[in-house]
């Protein structure tokens, strides 16, 4: 209510991943060792020219517990929220990053 008072109509962008592919990304993701960047794909060197490697946190057993957080507490505030009126969209994240742009340039432009 504060931001619609100050002239905000707020808006909730839901990217949707199915928990299969939550685990496969989460198990899957590698970051430099000497610089912390994230590594978007397989390649094992950073652009610093570091060796890259998996995220220590994300075995089983994290991301398990990550992905219980996510449903315990996440997702009764999203259905919290889509009960108080609030205009929610959600999109799908899919393989194709291109075709995801721009499902969510589409939202935000009607926005």
């Amino acid at each position: 209510k504060a931001l619609q008072t100050m002239g905000y109509a707020p808006e909730l962008l839901h990217l949707n991943l199915s928990e299969e592919l939550q685990r496969e990304r989460l198990k899957s993701r590698r970051v430099c060792g000497a610089c912390g960047w994230p590594a978007f794909d397989s390649h094992a060197m950073c652009e610093c020219d570091a060796p890259t490697h998996r995220v220590s946190s994300d075995d089983g057993e994290h991301v398990e517990a990550r992905l219980s957080a996510y449903s315990t507490h996440t997702q009764p505030l999203l259905e919290h929220l889509r009960g108080r009126g609030i205009p929610f969209h959600e999109v799908e994240v899919v393989a194709d990053l291109a075709q995801m742009d721009e499902q969510v340039a589409a939202v935000v432009s009607r926005s």
